[in-house]
Parts: C-alpha cells; sequence; structure tokens
C-alpha cells in the first residue's frame, strides 16, 4: 500500500481542482529519446514503475480492471491538454474501457476554440 499522503505531498491544485503531479513523468528524458514534457507522471515503489494517475485511482477509488483505461476527464478544459496527464485528483479521473477512451481522445469539444487538438466526453463506447 501507497503513502497517499506522501504522494499528494509532491502535487499542487490548480483552479480547477486538478492535482498536478511535480515528481517525474514518462515524458522525461530517457536514453535515446528526446524530451517531450508531455508524459503522464509516474513514481517506483519497491523498485517497480507506475502511473501516478492509475496508481490513485487504484487506491482511492477502486481497483482498475485489465481491460479498463484511467481517463482525464479533466483534458476537456484544460487549454494544454498534455498538463492534464500529469493530473491524479480521483474526482477528474474514470475507467473506461479502451475504445470509450479512444473516442474522447479523438472528438474535439463543440465549444473548443482549440480545434482538433480538443477532447470530447461523451458516451461514445459506454456500457
Amino acid at each position: 500500500m501507497i503513502d497517499m499522503d506522501w504522494l499528494l505531498a509532491r502535487c499542487i491544485v490548480t483552479p480547477h481542482g486538478c492535482l498536478i503531479w511535480l515528481g517525474a513523468n514518462s515524458g522525461e528524458r530517457q536514453p535515446g529519446r528526446r524530451d517531450t514534457g508531455r508524459g503522464y507522471g509516474k513514481v517506483r515503489i519497491d523498485g517497480i514503475g507506475h502511473y501516478v494517475h492509475r496508481l490513485v485511482f487504484n487506491e482511492m477509488v477502486r481497483p482498475v480492471e485489465r481491460w479498463e483505461e484511467v481517463d482525464h476527464l479533466c483534458a476537456r478544459w484544460f487549454a494544454e491538454p498534455y498538463l492534464s496527464r500529469l493530473c491524479c485528483n480521483p474526482e477528474h479521473l474514470e475507467a473506461v474501457p479502451s475504445l470509450t477512451n479512444q473516442h474522447r481522445r479523438i472528438l474535439p469539444p463543440p465549444h473548443s476554440l482549440r480545434g482538433t487538438s480538443g477532447r470530447f466526453v461523451s458516451n461514445i463506447g459506454a456500457e
């Protein structure tokens, strides 16, 4: 079991209530790769790497099924959707089938000024 106080102490809160992970992320420089800064929050526990948003969801909401992905609902209101990947607020996360997550990722919100880079939360593929 992870010490959630330790984990959440390494986050900042945005005006929208996102808990942005300030630690390592999967987009950081690795041998042979450039630093994109667009990764998901990562942490090592007992030598095993974990995505922070999945870890928080597993600990604070419910276990994520093998066939599910944890979607960042807050991506729809971020001007920079990649920043939402660092959010680990359990209220902003939802475990959904992969197909649902894919649909949400590619469809722009109707009110978006960002064009196709936006995200749209819908019931497509929902059960």
